[in-house]
């Protein structure tokens, strides 16, 4: 199965030369990271688990953050959820949201990243260029193991199961005008 989606559209392919996802769908989830980074690679575990859910409403990719590869991946993209390590100075395992389409990243949620054109620029870039997903939704988890080599922290692996659901449920806040049956509450224990 390709590595973004079993929905993966034929012959495109993102920067990371994995299929890009069909862009028939309402909501992309995204998660970041790198997979030898320890914390880092939580926003891909995040990433991986929805896509086993298998719901007909979203389209999930990977991406290693970098702020090129998110551009394309979300250039034809109304509703956009985003998953990352954070490192903020927050307790670890923390989880954060943030309304990306409404205003910037907070700037110290960027020093854990390895690219000099990452998330935050991206985002920045995008709503420069009047490119920006008209919904971006960051889910930003807080990690304090980023080492090359070391292992997912308990307090990052034990907010796994909550991000996904926190992701699942903003999915379905995004859709609630158009699928039947969605929950149009804006109440949520996702992120502070």
């Amino acid at each position: 199965m390709p590595k973004n989606s079993a929905r993966a559209g034929k012959g495109t392919q993102s920067s990371d030369g994995s299929p890009k996802p069909a862009a028939h769908s309402a909501v992309l989830v995204i998660g970041l990271g790198n997979p030898f980074r320890g914390d880092d690679s939580v926003g891909r575990i995040v990433a991986a688990r929805v896509r086993r859910r298998n719901r007909p409403h979203l389209r999930v990719a990977e991406s290693s953050g970098e702020g090129a590869d998110l551009l394309e991946l979300w250039a034809d993209s109304g509703a956009v959820i985003v998953v990352d390590a954070v490192e903020s100075g927050g307790k670890t395992g923390m989880v954060h949201r943030f309304e990306a389409s409404q205003r910037a990243l907070p700037v110290r949620f960027s020093n854990s990243s390895t690219h000099a054109f990452g998330l935050g620029e991206a985002v920045e870039m995008a709503r420069a260029l009047n490119q920006l997903p008209q919904r971006l939704i960051v889910f930003g988890i807080e990690g304090r193991r980023f080492d090359v080599g070391s292992k997912l922290s308990a307090e990052v692996k034990k907010a796994v199961p909550h991000v996904v659901e926190c992701v699942v449920e903003e999915a379905r806040r995004l859709l609630a005008p158009q699928v039947p049956g969605s929950p149009g509450s804006s109440t949520s224990a996702c992120g502070a």
